[in-house]
């Protein structure tokens, strides 16, 4: 069963994975404003597959009353995997996880942008 939805204002469509996607993280940006939750931080996945436009995005501070789905919160295309954490500025530095590219393996690392991810880890 396939769903094919376009996003309003987007030439987007999306089917299954994109559809949990846009769910899940729609759901996350009702709770931050049921909730009131001020500012979100935008969350790349740190990996080879992320492309340059989620990577630029990550670690992004934004109002959630400005929250677009597609512009500043996630999903943002088609196969995106970014997600959000909320933001204080009393949170301490937080650790993430990251995909080593070398064992393909899982691993808490410090808390670093994409970018620098990237830079770390060019072959």
């Amino acid at each position: 069963y396939e769903i094919a939805q376009c996003l309003v204002g987007s030439e987007m469509c999306i089917r299954d994975s994109d559809a949990f996607s846009l769910i899940c993280n729609s759901r996350e940006l009702f709770s931050y404003k049921q909730i009131g939750i001020k500012q979100y931080t935008f969350m790349a996945c740190l990996d080879v597959k992320t492309c340059p436009i989620c990577g630029e995005m990550d670690k992004k501070i934004f109002y959630t009353s400005e929250a677009q789905i597609g512009k500043n919160f996630p999903p943002l295309h088609h196969g995106c995997r970014c997600g959000t954490v909320s933001y204080s500025k009393d949170d301490s530095p937080h650790m993430r996880r990251a995909k080593n590219p070398v064992t393909g393996e899982s691993e808490l690392i410090e808390s670093i942008s994409w970018s620098e991810w990237t830079a770390k880890n060019k072959k």
